[in-house]
């Protein structure tokens, strides 16, 4: 007979809508764990995050006084040092951590019963019974009660318990919980906790049934670190950022993270610090002091999971840490997709490739990681675009690899290039990914505006003549020559676009060329790319969706095709079918996470030209 064993239990008090508790010790992969959380008033704000996936296995409301979630996970291979409890606004609550080995969710019986007759000194209130038993399996009882003026209540039951665990909390209830092994099958009876010296007004208490068994991890190639789906539907990571060494979960609120083509993406949010319990974690990942060498920004990487499917890592650029006016202090974090760290690196020594253009920029990139301390283990997508063309970065250029393959690529008859991160074989992997002349794939999305409703949360449409132009030059470098002499730098063959020739105003634009070329090919076929990009008013277009739990649109959409269906008074009905219905490659992505009154996730789509169906 498998035989499961209770190895802690212990109840935690959160104040606040958003608290820590600690995770048990010596968690291994395989265990499970039951959060009993328990707060006063309606549940809409009530959740535990952290580590593996949390289910939500049953919960009680009781009307104006408790209302009980009970939630279960079985642990991972990575383990946080703490769990993120969220609640109402000002509200307290408690939560009993219940760690066990050899044990499943699978089947788990729980009943609970709840009164607000009160109880006096001395007078006993039931755990309820629960029918079948588990022999070999874990019983968990739970009683907590209170009353509005705060008096802590003290429990005594009447039996003792493998591990148990006691908590007078001052501000409206108290709570016991113990667990034993079950020997048998046979039904659980009722159980009594004696009430103590305090009258209580109102009550509630559970009995839980848990079964045993083992836990199968995940077959390969599923890497050491991927997290399981679960109710919360995002979990946040931090890892060494050479190492990728897992440091700890953390809890960010308002979270934004994006990615764009050809240049890197972004991802900000922030960490509230309402107690001292909730700095103490923040810690590890932001140091309290400066001589403090082993994480912060800099040193540390963020990976996001989503619905425990892998959605990119970030390398933590900044962090700052704040207190505002009411005295609350967060810190708020901002980082970058791991392209962008190439733009910290700079190019020491003279580089020049002759090739393929996409194979320069791959060479460069990988010189790149060949400097010490510079790599961060990006992988790179072979092939060749066909087109061979000269890339030349001097030393004394002063630019970064991140900014010359960027404005490299940037130039007719360029290419486009991303990230695509995802699981692999050797575990999390970002691959730099192109595309000649563009990024592009068959996928389309479809999103819909109508009087009836849709998915579609907001739209904008930008036309900025002031952004494009209509006369196109560019300014490269000064020639090398006799120093008596002098020099002036190489300029372009004007790009006049159409615009002009249909009736517009001359709008000059001159722009700089990133690395200071001479050769005034180079300067020509950059002027070109601009003149094509941003010809005339440049016309942007941004639409924010809803996204489901189960969302086509990712990460590594880019290049994908978004087709919107809208009708409205802008764009009224067409012979019977939507008043626009136009298709756009996205180019670039921002995901809203749900949070803290926004229960629906949100991505801002930003999109290129327009293809009218």
């Amino acid at each position: 007979m498998t035989t499961a064993t209770p190895r802690s239990a212990r109840i935690h008090s959160v104040e606040g809508a958003f608290d820590l508790i600690t995770a048990p010790s010596g968690v291994q992969a395989g265990d499970m764990l039951v959060a009993i959380q328990t707060t006063i008033g309606p549940s809409e704000d009530m959740s535990i995050s952290g580590g593996a996936g949390w289910a939500l296995a049953d919960e009680r409301l009781d009307d104006e006084w408790f209302t009980t979630r009970v939630w279960t996970q079985v642990c991972g291979t990575s383990n946080p040092s703490t769990y993120a409890i969220t609640q109402g606004e000002d509200a307290s609550g408690l939560v009993a951590l219940v760690h066990l080995r050899g044990a499943t969710p699978t089947s788990m019986i729980l009943v609970s019963d709840g009164s607000d007759m009160g109880a006096g000194p001395g007078t006993d209130v039931s755990a309820p019974d629960a029918s079948p038993g588990a022999a070999g399996g874990i019983a968990i009882r739970y009683v907590l009660g209170g009353d509005l003026f705060g008096d802590p209540v003290s429990w005594s039951p009447d039996s003792s318990y493998t591990v148990e665990d006691e908590n007078a909390h001052s501000v409206f209830a108290s709570a016991f919980v113990g667990a034993s092994t079950m020997l048998t099958s046979a039904a659980l009876p009722e159980a009594d906790f004696t009430v103590g010296s305090t009258s209580i007004q109102f009550w509630q208490t559970w009995t839980l049934v848990v079964v045993p068994g083992d836990y199968v991890p995940p077959p390969p190639p599923a890497p050491a670190f991927t997290p399981a789906k679960g109710s919360a539907l995002y979990r946040y990571t931090a890892h060494d950022f050479l190492t990728g060494a897992y440091l700890d979960d953390i809890y960010p609120q308002d979270p934004v993270y994006d990615k764009r083509i050809g240049e890197p993406g972004s991802f900000s949010g922030t960490l509230p610090i309402p107690n001292s319990r909730v700095a103490a974690a923040a810690r590890r990942i932001i140091p309290r002091l400066r001589s403090d060498l082993t994480t912060g920004p800099g040193r540390v990487q963020i990976r996001i999971w989503r619905d425990g499917q892998f959605r990119g890592r970030y390398w933590l650029t900044g962090a700052v840490l704040r207190r505002d006016r009411s005295g609350k202090i967060s810190v708020q974090l901002r980082g970058t997709t791991f392209d962008g760290y190439f733009y910290s690196v700079r190019v020491r020594s003279d580089r020049s490739y002759s090739g393929d253009q996409v194979a320069n920029v791959r060479s460069l990139l990988q010189h790149a990681q060949t400097q010490t301390g510079a790599n961060i283990g990006l992988l790179f997508q072979s092939g060749s675009s066909g087109v061979s063309r000269a890339l030349e970065i001097k030393a004394d250029s002063n630019t970064s690899y991140g900014r010359g393959a960027a404005e490299y690529a940037k130039t007719s008859g360029g290419f486009e290039y991303t990230l695509v991160e995802e699981i692999g074989e050797s575990g999390v992997e970002s691959t730099w990914t192109w595309g000649y002349p563009k990024l592009t794939s068959d996928v389309v999305h479809v999103f819909s505006e109508s009087p009836h409703g849709g998915d579609i949360a907001e739209w904008g449409l930008e036309m900025d003549a002031l952004r494009g132009g209509t006369d196109w030059d560019v300014r490269g470098g000064t020639p090398e020559g006799d120093a008596t002499e002098d020099r002036v730098p190489v300029y372009s063959t004007t790009v006049t676009t159409p615009h002009r020739a249909a009736g517009w105003p001359r709008i000059d634009r001159l722009i700089d060329h990133p690395t200071q070329s001479t050769d005034s090919g180079v300067l020509d076929d950059y002027a070109q790319y601009w003149a094509d990009q941003a010809g005339g008013a440049v016309w942007v277009r941004s639409v924010t969706v809803y996204l489901g739990r189960h969302a086509s649109l990712t990460h590594n959409s880019l290049g994908d095709l978004a087709r919107f269906l809208m009708t409205n008074v802008w764009y009224e009905r067409q012979d019977g079918g939507a008043g626009l219905d136009v298709s756009e490659r996205i180019i670039g992505i921002a995901f809203r996470p749900p949070g803290k009154g926004r229960g629906v996730e949100e991505a801002q789509l930003i999109l290129e030209s327009e293809v009218i169906e």
